[in-house]
């Protein structure tokens, strides 16, 4: 299998969370990079929607937080051992390019490796 991340993931081993400004679908982020991130959530995300966040770090849901945006780029469902399915949906970074957005990522991902371990 070829690899084809052009980032490598942090996956996380505690829960980091984004709060969804274009939706009230809760979502758990599994692993995050520069360039997307997983989330899993109750609901599926379409592919294609762009949606606007904010992370979740340590509980703080602030509006000094940062505001990402970014578009779903697939979606599956996974039916757990409870009779529950969940969806897995990947997403990719979009917005204003340049140094602002990245240090916001950056920051985002500082924030998570306090409980994360690096895969790439």
């Amino acid at each position: 299998v070829t690899e084809r991340r052009r980032a490598p993931r942090v996956r996380l081993r505690g829960r980091l969370f984004a709060s969804f400004l274009t939706t009230a679908v809760p979502v758990v982020i599994r692993n995050v990079s520069l360039l997307g991130m997983l989330v899993e959530g109750a609901e599926a995300f379409p592919v294609g929607s762009i949606h606007q966040f904010r992370m979740i770090v340590n509980g703080d849901d602030s509006e000094a937080s940062p505001i990402l945006t970014a578009e779903c780029l697939h979606c599956r469902s996974e039916l757990l051992p409870d009779g529950v399915t969940s969806f897995h949906c990947g997403f990719m970074f979009i917005g204003t390019p340049g140094d602002a957005a990245q240090r916001q990522i950056f920051e985002m991902l500082d924030s998570a490796t306090s409980v994360a371990t690096y895969e790439v």
